[in-house]
């Protein structure tokens, strides 16, 4: 890479491919090894040569290989306050306190390090015309929990600071009830089951969490809802006690039912035999929240059915639940 593309970025984001075969398409691995980047910011990494193998801009086709680095050169950061974006938002309940929304995968909730103005952030500002609480900073306004990039499904922030201090105080005391549905590999062996491994950073790959002795308490309650025939994978309800980083996804690759589609946490399509399904993202949808609203005390409870790239999973399952199937390809 020449030395004047070098000079004109500030800052690189820079990961050794550790398993990579040769064989996967750049844009999914890169995907990969930077999840804090977003899919939007991975192409026009490609398309500007700011992406390079081993000192040198990768080429469109070319394979990666264990032990190749791969370094991404950053734009310069936008303004550190965020500003308001017109991104269309899929809102389920607003009043002058709060906002529930439905967020797609692949939107970031909040500004971050290689964040673009595409966030969630961005786009609550422009539909709140600026009325968010402050109290957490100006690059997080309203924030008092988030998703990761590619989980879809239901978020609430807030409008005032009274409201999101008690939010935050809610979410601290485990009192909202917070349900994820999860595409997984396998089939658990009984119904339902308790996963409570501590949780902390993986001690060689940093992009990873791990269940760990030293790690911080985490509690996720998981309900099997439905299987595949074949028993090659399944449907999961997953309840979360505490939010920690990647909480689901690194539980459920502990339990040897890592999460389809994410690749992180030791998915591979090979897992999945004959099957003509892709998962281009992993498969957590936030699919159901209940809490009490911040200033009248009253229970609200909230239901947003899993996006289209579920579909064709959920319709391959052994769906006995009517009531369960209709919830789950309702798009109200």
């Amino acid at each position: 890479m020449s030395s004047h593309a070098s000079s004109a970025y500030t800052s690189f984001l820079e990961q050794t491919a550790s398993c990579a075969s040769g064989k996967e398409r750049v844009d999914r691995y890169l995907s990969v090894l930077f999840p804090e980047l977003n899919r939007s910011q991975l192409q026009r990494a490609l398309r500007d040569g700011r992406v390079s193998v081993n000192g040198r801009v990768i080429l469109k086709k070319q394979g990666i290989l264990p032990g190749d680095v791969i370094r991404i050169l950053l734009q310069p950061e936008p303004s550190a306050v965020p500003h308001a974006v017109p991104i269309p938002l899929d809102v389920r309940y607003e009043d002058e306190f709060i906002i529930v929304v439905n967020k797609p995968a692949g939107m970031v909730t909040h500004p971050g390090s290689g964040t673009g103005d595409d966030t969630l952030v961005h786009a609550l500002l422009h539909h709140c015309n600026g009325q968010l609480s402050m109290l957490n900073g100006e690059d997080r306004p309203g924030i008092a929990h988030r998703l990761d990039k590619d989980t879809s499904g239901l978020l609430v922030a807030a409008k005032t600071d009274d409201a999101l201090r008690t939010l935050i105080e809610s979410f601290r005391n485990r009192q909202p009830d917070k349900r994820y549905l999860a595409i997984c590999s396998g089939v658990p062996s009984t119904q339902s089951g308790i996963c409570d491994g501590a949780i902390s950073r993986h001690p060689v790959h940093r992009l990873r969490m791990a269940v760990l002795a030293q790690g911080k308490a985490a509690q996720t309650d998981w309900q099997l809802l439905a299987q595949s025939d074949n028993g090659q994978f399944c449907l999961l309800e997953c309840k979360i006690h505490t939010g920690r980083t990647h909480q689901i996804r690194v539980h459920l690759s502990h339990m040897g039912h890592c999460i389809v589609g994410d690749r992180l946490y030791g998915f591979r399509p090979g897992n999945l035999k004959h099957l003509n399904l892709l998962a281009e993202r992993p498969l957590l949808h936030s699919w159901s929240l209940s809490l009490k609203h911040p200033s009248s005390g009253e229970w609200l409870s909230f239901c947003a059915a899993p996006p289209d790239d579920f579909s064709p999973w959920i319709a391959a399952l052994n769906l006995r639940d009517r009531d369960l199937a209709e919830r789950l390809s309702s798009r109200e």
